[in-house]
């Protein structure tokens, strides 16, 4: 029997490969370690976030991602054992959260993303002067932006962020913005998700169990929350990717 035919891989890709026919027998676990984590030599890994299915012709047949695997176990907690009504707190999250990369407010919205890019981030919480967290900037804020508008990204992150989800942060409003009816900021690029501008949507706190964590993420659809002391006090304690769910999953699994 020929060996499948492997889809052509054209320059640096965000995915892993899988042939449908294995599917069905290549257990959760070995997918999450070896194909979404992909630890490389040296013990680093090298992280995907979608995995494409393909036939014995080379076709892509489906698609798999992180948020596939969130969702999974977020309708099946009872798969997770007692990880599941284990609070963040007692996983040690806090204990071994990384460095938590900022933005501040009044920095251009240009530099602030040549920043993410620079730490190979895709997000980063927008704090205030007083430390408490006010937005999230993301990449999926520049969604449907085209040339004749890159004049926006010289706003400070804050007036951006107000005038692309139609509110006020912490001074600079939608209302009072002078750029508030610029072609970019129309009915049509506003409102990226309901209610964007909450950060209740995309916080948790440390008593927050792992089951609620994965409700988060999927009936938020968000790739990262933010955790805080509280939601009166939102100072930022660590920042948890759909990636950092699935390490947890599997080290705990072995």
């Amino acid at each position: 029997m020929a060996s499948p035919r492997r889809p052509r891989a054209t320059g640096i890709e965000d995915r892993n490969l899988l042939y449908a026919s294995e599917a069905g027998t290549t257990p959760l676990s070995s997918t999450i370690r070896d194909l979404f984590l992909r630890p490389s030599e040296g013990g680093m890994s090298a992280v995907v976030h979608r995995i494409a299915l393909f036939g014995p012709h080379g076709d892509i047949t489906n698609i798999v991602s992180q948020m596939d695997v969130i969702k999974f176990f977020a309708a099946r907690p009872e798969a997770l054992g007692p990880l599941a009504d284990a609070t963040l707190g007692q996983l040690g999250v806090l204990d071994s959260a990384r460095e938590v990369v900022s933005v501040d407010p009044h920095t251009p919205t240009l530099a602030a993303f040549a920043m993410l890019a620079s730490r190979q981030l895709a997000g980063a919480p927008v704090v205030a002067d007083t430390g408490d967290l006010i937005a999230n900037l993301s990449i999926s804020d520049l969604r449907t932006l085209t040339g004749e508008h890159l004049g926006v990204l010289a706003l400070p992150v804050a007036e951006f962020l107000a005038l692309r989800h139609d509110t006020t942060y912490i001074g600079y409003s939608v209302h009072t913005s002078s750029l508030a009816q610029h072609a970019y900021f129309n009915a049509a690029h506003r409102q990226i998700g309901p209610g964007k501008n909450d950060i209740a949507l995309f916080t948790v706190v440390p008593a927050t169990t792992f089951k609620d964590l994965l409700a988060k993420f999927v009936e938020r659809h968000v790739h990262r929350v933010y955790v805080v002391e509280s939601l009166e006090r939102p100072r930022v304690c660590a920042v948890i990717t759909l990636t950092d769910v699935l390490r947890l999953v599997t080290s705990l699994a072995t």
